[in-house]
């Protein structure tokens, strides 16, 4: 009873297999001397468990637990590489805020914003040419294939 206790506390499959060998073979002297047919229902039995607990750990990945981290595990070739960039963006954004607000607390603070919404009006302005680009070539494409459709 106290080796049953000890495996089933440490969580030891083994030495609880084995102990429950040990006793449905109690009339055995020696576990080697079971029959290929008790031994195949035995390697069955495992073989069902293993199943079990993959399908338990496969649940735990659509948890909802877990959601979050579900865009580490959908690729996991890439995380590591995906997390460093992650990391790394980060960094640069919190050195970038620390820059702000000791720039927001000197003494040229004005200077400091009013550079910073002339360099986000000109993103913007970049942004639009660059969109207004895409949709004049979508619009050049559109009207290509509907003269060829019409011929």
């Amino acid at each position: 009873m106290k080796q049953l206790t000890v495996a089933y506390e440490n969580n030891d499959l083994h030495a609880l297999l084995k102990l429950e060998l040990e006793w449905l073979n109690k009339d055995e002297d020696n576990i080697s001397k079971l029959t290929d047919e008790k031994l195949a229902i035995y390697n069955e039995t495992l073989k069902e468990q293993v199943l079990d607990a993959e399908t338990e750990i496969n649940m735990l990945l659509v948890h909802e637990r877990y959601l979050p981290l579900q865009r580490y595990v959908r690729n996991p070739e890439t995380t590591y590489m995906e997390m460093r960039k992650a990391e790394a963006k980060l960094r640069r954004n919190m050195a970038t805020a620390e820059k702000d607000a000791a720039a927001l607390k000197g003494a040229h603070a004005l200077k400091y914003v009013k550079e910073l919404i002339t360099d986000y009006k000109r993103t913007l302005d970049k942004e639009k040419k660059d969109m207004i680009k895409d949709i004049e070539m979508d619009l050049a494409m559109f009207i290509d294939l509907m003269g060829r459709n019409n011929r």
